[in-house]
């Protein structure tokens, strides 16, 4: 991706609006245009955590307001540089269908 000119993080935490419940998508992405997105890497039959399906819900929704304290995280907001502050829907900040969430599957041992 990086090649393909894309700036790209990982161990970045993605916050619900509670501020407490996270997770880590494998990978978090800027791409050409400044939109950012996840791509999560499951093997084999791997399901999403619980903390991964609450949180992909809501950054999937383009009303999510992140918590005002936790705008990704402190990481993530440099490594992407996101266009988002706090108390901004995520339509606001220009993304009018949510974050864009990636769920990349591949087999597992012996698949």
């Amino acid at each position: 991706m990086k090649a393909e000119g894309y700036d790209v993080a990982q161990d970045v935490r993605i916050y619900d609006s509670c501020g407490t419940t996270y997770c880590k998508p494998d990978i978090v992405y800027k791409n050409a245009d400044g939109q950012i997105g996840f791509i999560e890497v499951k093997t084999g039959n791997a399901g999403l955590t619980d903390n991964q399906t609450k949180v992909f819900q809501k950054v999937g929704e383009n009303s999510y307001i992140m918590p005002p304290d936790r705008v990704l995280s402190p990481e993530a907001a440099r490594a992407i540089e996101a266009r988002y502050t706090p108390g901004m829907t995520l339509a606001d900040a220009g993304y009018p269908n949510g974050i864009p969430i990636v769920i990349k599957r591949e087999p597992g041992l012996g698949d």
